[in-house]
């Protein structure tokens, strides 16, 4: 969605990048990639699902599905990862632990613990976790998490149990201080969760498993010398067919053949059709979006695309990717433009999981979400923010887009809804009760609320605001820009600053906006900008509800 011709030029520099990736991801999806250590890293959630500053690993059962499953019943706290092993071998899982403070930029003390344990090639569940502790009768001292109280001793760490699980059986436990001593305040930190989880390997290796990938690009093994070429060039065909998204004729093919078969000639099959992907990988039938040029003697006017050209756009579009199997033979057959067909496909892909590109894609950049991990909302303003609140509040927004997307829902709700998706952590912030638990879910909105619609989410309201105070400018300049398609023109370049204070007194925004507006040339634009964002003032700048501002009734 950013898409701007003039400036998507490729550079000698990026298309040298662009050759070591297209190598990279052939070497991996043909499968000869060497037998050594790589590490495959799951990051926790910033929300703090795996673990918060609230102690998962004493009071609350805080899980990180990562693509696991489950944890063991008797557990409290941990992650839970899906790996796929290349070979039989053995594998180090490292856990990195957090002794973490409320403090969403104090996570200073981490620390990692390592088992190596033998796996067999294929798919294998691995998860960490901490046990239920009952705590011995000692000096210990209470400290408050969230709404309930646990006991942690005052005079030296415990040594806590941190199992590690494979395929549902205990491979070994780790033992883990339940507190250490921050390096920086000289005060214990109690709290432990799951920083990050790893899987490196394989070391001593063993035999080798086939992987999803390999198999979607081998359809056809030869048995003998004969069979080879013609197993090749299926591939080849098949790969390039999907990837440059239109029919490969017998020219297309023969320049990769021929680098099939000099690769082939010094080494293995794959070798072959590894070199053959990397040539496809880097075409500009693949790099760029080649469309067929207009009929003869159409000039300046416009007209229809054609079908492939169609699936294309819609696969860019809805997915940032190619189009899949199902539509780019729909468009090769002349099905897509039968009645409803359409329609029917852009349902079909929007209830793809691939569609959440869309969200973080197009809603990314159209709603300034991309925007707001750079927001830095004043601590001593705004002392309850914090990065589990932020991440709540691109999280509302985004099931918020995706859920009006592929339901079908009318327009206006993006202006008026009765419905939001909230956490706690952020129905909290929105004062709505009854919302327990860091999973998101569909709430019903009062209809007195004002949280109705894009206008209501805290996300908006703080990409719109600076650090320490709201921008009524912001504010308005977003609406006529995101929502309305009107965009005010840019500031004169000598317009003067705000002013906060006048004749000693602190200035309300509104106050502020009318000295301002007194100049002639500010006041075209702020006429119509202003009572946009004023609309909005009875949220802060990080979208709570106010009444107040400036000590002055809003």
């Amino acid at each position: 969605f950013d898409n701007i011709a003039d400036v998507l030029s490729v550079s000698p520099t990026l298309m040298e990048r662009y050759v070591a990736v297209a190598g990279k991801v052939a070497r991996q999806a043909t499968g000869l990639v060497p037998a050594r250590a790589f590490v495959t890293t799951w990051q926790v959630p910033k929300d703090g699902s795996v673990g918060n500053s609230g102690i998962p690993a004493f009071n609350e059962r805080a899980t990180t599905n990562l693509g696991g499953g489950d944890l063991p019943l008797a557990s409290r706290g941990g992650a839970a990862v899906r790996y796929f092993a290349r070979y039989d071998g053995l594998y180090d899982v490292v856990t990195w632990l957090n002794s973490n403070t409320n403090n969403e930029n104090d996570r200073l003390t981490e620390d990692r613990y390592t088992l190596r344990v033998p796996m067999t090639a294929g798919t294998h569940r691995i998860s960490v976790s901490f046990r239920r502790q009952t705590w011995p009768d000692e000096s210990v001292q209470w400290l408050r998490n969230n709404t309930d109280y646990v006991p942690l001793p005052l005079d030296k760490p415990k040594l806590l149990p941190l199992d590690v699980w494979v395929d549902g059986q205990r491979a070994g436990t780790l033992q883990v201080p339940s507190w250490r001593m921050h390096p920086r305040y000289s005060q214990r930190n109690f709290p432990r969760d799951v920083l990050q989880l790893d899987v490196a390997g394989p070391y001593d290796v063993k035999g080798m498993a086939e992987t999803p990938s390999q198999r979607a690009v081998f359809q056809c093994r030869p048995r003998s010398a004969a069979e080879e070429e013609p197993c090749a060039r299926k591939i080849v065909s098949s790969l390039a067919r999907r990837a440059w998204r239109r029919p490969v004729s017998t020219g297309d093919i023969a320049p990769l053949m021929r680098l099939y078969s000099a690769e082939r000639a010094g080494g293995a099959f794959e070798q072959g059709i590894e070199a053959a992907v990397e040539a496809i990988l880097v075409s500009p039938q693949f790099l760029f979006v080649v469309e067929s040029p207009p009929p003869a003697g159409i000039s300046g006017v416009a007209y229809g695309v054609s079908d492939l050209d169609l699936a294309t756009r819609m696969a860019l579009f809805l997915w940032s990717s190619i189009p899949d199997e199902r539509l780019l033979s729909l468009a090769e057959n002349g099905g897509l433009r039968e009645p409803g067909m359409i329609e029917a496909e852009i349902a079909r892909m929007l209830a793809d999981p691939k569609a959440q590109a869309l969200t973080e894609n197009f809603a990314g950049q159209w709603l300034y979400l991309r925007n707001l991990e750079q927001q830095r909302p004043d601590i001593t303003e705004f002392p309850d923010f914090d990065t589990r609140l932020r991440t709540a509040m691109a999280g509302e927004t985004k099931m918020f887009f995706t859920y009006v997307m592929g339901a079908n829902r009318p327009v206006t709700d993006f202006i008026r809804a009765d419905y939001t998706f909230l956490n706690q952590r952020l129905a909290k912030h929105y004062g709505i009760a009854g919302v327990s638990g860091t999973a998101f879910r569909k709430v019903s909105l009062d209809p007195a609320t004002a949280r109705g619609g894009l206008l209501g989410q805290a996300s908006i309201l703080t990409v719109t605001s600076y650090g320490n105070h709201t921008s009524v400018v912001k504010r308005g300049k977003w609406i006529l820009d995101n929502m309305l398609a009107s965009p005010p023109p840019p500031p004169p370049a000598d317009v003067p600053a705000l002013k906060a204070e006048h004749d000693g007194r602190k200035l309300t925004a509104r106050q502020q906006l009318e000295l301002h507006r007194a100049n002639p040339s500010c006041a075209a634009c702020h006429t119509k900008m202003d009572p946009l964002g004023f609309a909005l003032e009875n949220f802060d700048a990080v979208g709570a509800w106010r009444t107040v501002d400036a000590g002055q009734a809003i």
